[in-house]
């Protein structure tokens, strides 16, 4: 009895206690009971994919225990100097123990260094496909994961950004990507959203992404006027028949800065719908430009934003003084009848992602923020246009993603 574990050992002795025979003495097992041994054979489906790699890794390795996925495929981070000789048995293993939810395993070769956000990767195991879907936030999203940037690991921050907004918005995402903010901000929130990225497969993805949706994607004037500034030439292709006739643009009623389409079609007529498209969605025009260039083909438009999203942390900062468009001065004032210039309802409440490595990253980040401004010191907090700062995520041992929410002050 003494060779069994603990807790069978005491379910034993309890047993005895009570149905041993009287003249056997005191610990033997009533003759009900037996032990016996049994081999127990664990194989490859009883271990999970840490335990394998730990059994088949040398010991002087590090343990690979997690990986990001978007759609089918896991994208590993390892080591090369480390794991190299090791990695295609790694992606076999993870490949193995996780199916049929993934089924390409890739990891990744260098830093992100392009201005799309991409990076180099190579195919570990499984099929060489690329082509993924996600589900985030209510919407499909569909893209090349070798020339789209996504990260899972901001969900909580889309969800986080998309409820600041208030239905009816109006929205500029100048980094749009695949559209984790702008696609659910038109189908959730119903916003106007205004959206862009430089990347052409981005831009593509985005416009195919909102389609899907149900969502009407706006080919009119903004298009019109950023398709001398570098646009790409085939986004649009096909967009006329999918915005429902939409031709212009016209003051929304009730906020004058804003901008809505407006239908070009007999009095009393209903507006042309694309199907599943229901009142309360939003609606998105979509272009693939230059952030600042899109900023000025908005403003030339008389589009002003309420929200303005800058998810491009290690160059949004660089962008803030093309906002400049939007920024009121004592000789562009805007409709604000007393209190600070900028605030109240013709506000422009920017949302700019940076990283910040200080021990402060907080304070950091908003002091960035004040000097692309060129404001004080502080300034931003001290007149009330400091909105909220947000620490995003560790993204590596003293380097933050930071989150600043602010008004734009006026030109000082």
């Amino acid at each position: 009895i003494g060779a069994l574990p603990a807790a069978v050992r005491c379910a034993v002795e309890a047993k005895c206690a009570g149905g041993a025979d009287a003249g056997a003495g005191e610990g033997v097992v009533a003759p009900l009971w037996e032990v016996v041994a049994h081999r127990v054979r664990f194989g490859w489906e009883h271990l999970s994919c840490a335990e394998l790699l730990r059994a088949l890794l040398p010991s002087n390795v590090t343990v690979p225990t997690s990986f990001e996925s978007a759609g089918h495929v896991a994208h590993l981070n390892l080591r090369e100097r480390e794991h190299g000789p090791w990695k295609g048995l790694i992606g076999a293993v993870v490949l193995d123990k996780n199916a049929p939810r993934i089924r390409t395993v890739v990891n990744k070769v260098g830093a992100i260094a392009t201005e799309f956000r991409t990076f180099e990767m190579e195919v570990l195991a499984g099929a060489p496909d690329l082509e993924v879907t996600v589900r985030e936030s209510g919407c499909v999203f569909t893209f090349d994961y070798g020339k789209c940037y996504w990260n899972s690991r901001l969900q909580e921050e889309h969800r986080r950004v998309l409820a600041l907004l208030e239905p009816g918005q109006v929205v500029a995402d100048l980094f749009a990507g695949v559209g984790p903010f702008a696609v659910p901000a038109a189908k959730q929130r119903g916003a106007r959203v205004y959206a862009t990225d430089l990347n052409p497969h981005a831009a593509r993805a985005l416009k195919r992404n909102a389609l899907d949706s149900g969502l009407r994607v706006d080919p009119t004037v903004c298009l019109a006027a950023a398709s001398g500034l570098g646009a790409s030439s085939d986004l649009g292709e096909g967009l006329d028949a999918a915005a429902g006739g939409v031709q212009g643009f016209a003051a929304r009623p009730g906020a004058p800065h804003a901008a809505r389409a407006v239908e070009q079609s007999s009095p009393g007529d209903p507006a042309p719908q694309p199907q599943g498209l229901t009142p309360s969605l939003g609606t998105l025009c979509v272009a693939n430009l230059d952030a600042g260039l899109w900023v000025e083909a908005l403003a030339a438009e008389g589009v002003r934003p309420d929200h303005v999203l800058m998810n491009l942390p290690a160059l949004a900062i660089d962008f803030i003084p093309r906002l400049a468009p939007w920024r009121l001065s004592r000789q562009n004032p805007g409709p604000a009848s007393g209190g600070e210039l900028g605030q109240g309802s013709w506000a422009v409440r920017v949302h700019c992602y940076c990283f910040a490595s200080s021990s402060d990253p907080l304070g950091e980040a908003v002091g960035m923020v004040e000097r692309k401004l060129c404001v004080p010191a502080g300034y931003l907090a001290r007149r009330g246009f400091l909105g909220y700062v947000h620490a995003v995520r560790t993204v590596a041992p003293a380097k933050e993603m930071v989150c600043v929410g602010f008004d734009l002050p006026p030109v000082i």
